[in-house]
């Protein structure tokens, strides 16, 4: 994990009425969901920087009173297609024989045809 360091006036805390700590996490928070709003991060990796876990970083959206049910598409198609591929990758190993299209099933289906007509 990366430290930063920053330097803030003294009166930043009496302000918030809060210690160092507390302003660190709420820095931290308001962070995370200033880039989450604008799209940059998903909601795991603003609670990640918030330091919360994922249901309490939902729970803090809500009451700041920010929609939660914003969803990419892109995200979504690209996390489906990430799956696919994973499986695949899975099967592959399980079942590397076997044919991955009809195309290579039909060009081995020749192979053996040519070649008991060749051994007949």
């Amino acid at each position: 994990m990366t430290d930063i360091s920053i330097q803030l006036p003294d009166e930043v805390f009496s302000s918030f009425s809060c210690t160092p700590q507390d302003f660190i996490q709420k820095m931290k928070l308001a962070a995370a969901i200033h880039w989450y709003q604008k799209g940059e991060i998903s909601q795991e990796k603003a609670a990640k920087i918030a330091g919360l876990n994922h249901r309490d970083f939902l729970m803090s959206l809500a009451e700041e009173k920010i929609d939660v049910s914003t969803v990419n598409i892109n995200d979504v198609e690209q996390e489906k297609k990430s799956e696919k591929q994973k499986f695949i990758r899975s099967l592959r190993g399980k079942y590397k024989n076997r044919f991955s299209s009809s195309e290579d099933f039909s060009q081995q289906k020749q192979k053996e045809i040519d070649w008991e007509e060749r051994n007949q």
